[in-house]
């Protein structure tokens, strides 16, 4: 839900931090593949990964808890396709020129938020004020 209230709003380009999480060989996880804004979306995406490598990872001293990172940092045009990237197990910056007119393009194809939703059926409602994390004791709950 939280990623179609982005996109509910018209989202063009969605930053992404992720964390890049270690890459388990088999039978063990890996969350290489988990990148789906884009396609969802229909929008840019910028994604920044956390890159630690295993060297550093180890020096840490925290047992047997994973600290290497593989990185994964890309930027994603609509349709899922990379224009730069991704990148693993190295630190790097990027670049690539975006079209913002393919947006409308892949939303003829798939519209998430238009004419291929039941909003009619189904809504989502979004509180857009301010709130604060914490209140006094004794004072009601308030949005700014």
């Amino acid at each position: 839900m939280l990623k179609y209230a982005l996109y509910a709003q018209g989202e063009q380009v969605h930053c992404a931090c992720w964390p890049g999480w270690p890459h388990y060989p088999p039978p063990g996880r890996s969350n290489k593949h988990v990148i789906d804004d884009a396609l969802e979306g229909q929008c840019f995406v910028i994604l920044s990964s956390l890159y630690v490598p295993k060297q550093l990872g180890q020096k840490a001293g925290l047992g047997n808890a994973a600290w290497a990172f593989f990185g994964g940092s890309g930027i994603i045009n609509p349709s899922g396709e990379y224009l730069t990237g991704p990148v693993y197990d190295q630190e790097d910056i990027l670049y690539a020129d975006i079209d913002l007119s393919l947006i409308p393009i892949r939303k003829a194809a798939i519209d998430t938020t238009g004419r291929d939703t039941r909003w009619d059926i189904l809504s989502l409602n979004i509180r857009d004020g301010v709130y604060v994390p914490y209140r006094e004791l004794g004072q009601p709950a308030r949005n700014g």
